[in-house]
């Protein structure tokens, strides 16, 4: 006698304890004999060039989208610098600054030229400034490469 035909295997696989579905996980091996999947299966780091390229598709989209919603690029240069400049403002009035003239009313700038001059004495400033530098170069230099 001829065994039934059996159904072909699901997707889905779960386990149950005590009839309640514990782990569901999806079987893979269904879809081993398809080109796509031997091609990954061959070179898997065009998983992650295929992830890298959709995130840097939705990173330009917003800066496109930004460009046209602040009138293309002088415009958001413009509104860039005049958010900073309201930031050092207000940031000088928190501090009680405001009444000072100049660039020395901007804390920020103190800072930076407290660090460059204990980079030209050579002093831990020095190294501290090239740390924050390599820091610096390494997160956010290669995010917007683009």
């Amino acid at each position: 006698m001829p065994d039934a035909p059996t159904e072909p295997p699901s997707q889905w696989r779960s386990e149950h304890i005590w009839k309640m579905p514990d782990e569901v996980e999806l079987v893979t091996s269904l879809f081993m004999d398809n080109f796509h999947s031997r091609i990954l299966a061959k070179f898997p780091f065009l998983v992650e060039m295929f992830y890298w390229a959709v995130s840097f598709f939705f990173y330009r989209l917003t800066g496109v989208m930004a460009q046209m919603y602040y009138g293309g690029t002088q415009g958001l240069w413009d509104a860039a610098q005049e958010h900073g400049v309201r930031l050092l403002e207000f940031e000088s009035r928190l501090f009680g600054l405001d009444r000072a003239v100049g660039q020395d009313r901007w804390a920020e700038h103190r800072i930076q030229q407290w660090y460059l001059t204990g980079a030209d004495g050579g002093d831990f400033r020095g190294l501290w400034l090239t740390i924050l530098d390599r820091g610096y170069s390494l997160i956010h230099i290669p995010g917007t490469v683009g």
